[in-house]
């Protein structure tokens, strides 16, 4: 096995439609006055935050003394991570379906989500097995089999490129910063009324596509269940909704990141082979094509575009980079990769070596893995084992 090399990929995206990354904790808007409440006010309707970061480095002193830190919206490299384990997982099911192979379902979960359902003994554990993985490219890269080994990729949490998040990713934002500062400049609420046609019974085609019977039955049972659910503070809001109204209306909101912001995401590979740069890089393309990122996709939110990007070589030992090269055309171009000038074209051959890669994984190798079969590892690895000490 080569030397493990070190690579930082540098993608500043911008999005193009609101973002909607859920947080934890829930809040309140209050319709009268279109402002959000980050906790439970005792007015307003039910609220879904978005993903925070407080900005400690940037505390400020408030009117009435106390201190606070701002807070920014952010990407989780949790949601960043499990994007691009997906995308290689679909890189590698693609291969196989195009050679008429297939893996089982216990495999594919493995794969996809990194959650095994048995667990390598500790007296299989060996050097050999280990280092087996380790050649590997999509788990070197992502990790979370029945190996419990570490993933060799460092993926950060996508950060807006404001004034404030300046210096603390892994490498300088590329992109224009944006004129944002606070979270309420950067962030918008959509207040959503969903309503139920069925109760309603307004729409011409209901009875005859469903059939009056079942609408009949249908409304006897949210009847039910609505007299079963209701609190004394439900009774205050049907009287001031109106009645009728309420059950067939539900109001909630969610914050949402505002369209025109650009998020820095930053992923360290370390890359014990050309093919494990390269799988990462075809993952992040396919991320790019997909070009959405959160919840609510269905509605159209999360879309975003590709602002720059660019490769950078980290030093190992004193951790410095030097920025090597761009990597991505634009979404026109449909995110090909650059071609490179330089007499080491590290895009072109780890891309070449990820390609052979995908060419020539096979099923067994997957559900050796994913069921912790050591005496599979061996075989398949065979030719490689004589030369592990």
């Amino acid at each position: 096995m080569k030397k493990a090399q070190k690579y930082i990929i540098a993608i500043d995206i911008a999005t193009v439609s609101p973002m909607h990354i859920t947080a934890i904790e829930k809040g309140t808007y209050d319709v009268d006055n279109q402002r959000v409440n980050r906790y439970k006010a005792a007015t307003g309707i039910g609220c879904s935050l978005t993903r925070t970061m407080a900005m400690a480095h940037h505390a400020q002193v408030s009117n009435t003394g106390s201190v606070y830190a701002p807070l920014v919206p952010v990407i989780p490299s949790s949601t960043v991570s499990g994007k691009l384990r997906r995308a290689a997982t679909d890189l590698i099911c693609e291969s196989l379906i195009n050679r008429s192979l297939t893996i089982s379902p216990a495999a594919y979960n493995v794969m996809s989500s990194g959650m095994a359902t048995t667990e390598l003994k500790g007296s299989e554990k060996t050097a050999a097995v280990v280092t087996m993985a380790r050649k590997d490219a999509f788990l070197s890269l992502f990790g979370g089999t029945s190996f419990a080994l570490d993933s060799h990729c460092v993926i950060c949490e996508g950060l807006p490129i404001i004034d404030m998040t300046e210096g603390l990713m892994m490498s300088p934002a590329i992109a224009d910063k944006r004129p944002f500062s606070s979270l309420n400049e950067m962030t918008e609420v959509f207040a959503i009324i969903k309503k139920d046609d069925v109760m309603d019974m307004r729409r011409a085609t209901l009875e005859n596509a469903v059939g009056f019977e079942s609408i009949s039955q249908y409304v006897l049972d949210k009847a039910a269940e609505s007299s079963q659910k209701k609190s004394k503070k439900g009774e205050e809001d049907a009287g001031a909704e109106g009645g009728k109204k309420t059950d067939l209306r539900t109001f909630n909101a969610f914050e949402a990141v505002k369209t025109g912001l650009n998020f820095g995401l930053r992923i360290e590979v370390t890359s014990f082979e050309p093919s494990h740069l390269g799988l990462m890089l075809l993952a992040v393309q396919s991320v790019l094509r997909d070009g959405q990122i959160g919840g609510k996709g269905a509605k159209g939110f999360g879309r975003f575009t590709l602002s720059a990007s660019r490769l950078y070589r980290v030093d190992p030992v004193n951790r410095l980079h030097t920025s090597y090269a761009e990597i991505f055309e634009n979404q026109q171009a449909g995110y090909q990769f650059k071609a490179s000038e330089a007499a080491d074209d590290l895009v072109t051959e780890a891309i070449l070596a990820a390609e052979d890669y995908l060419d020539s994984i096979q099923p067994s190798l997957i559900e050796a893995f994913s069921a912790a079969d050591a005496d599979a590892l061996k075989k398949a690895y065979k030719a490689d084992l004589a030369g592990v000490a």
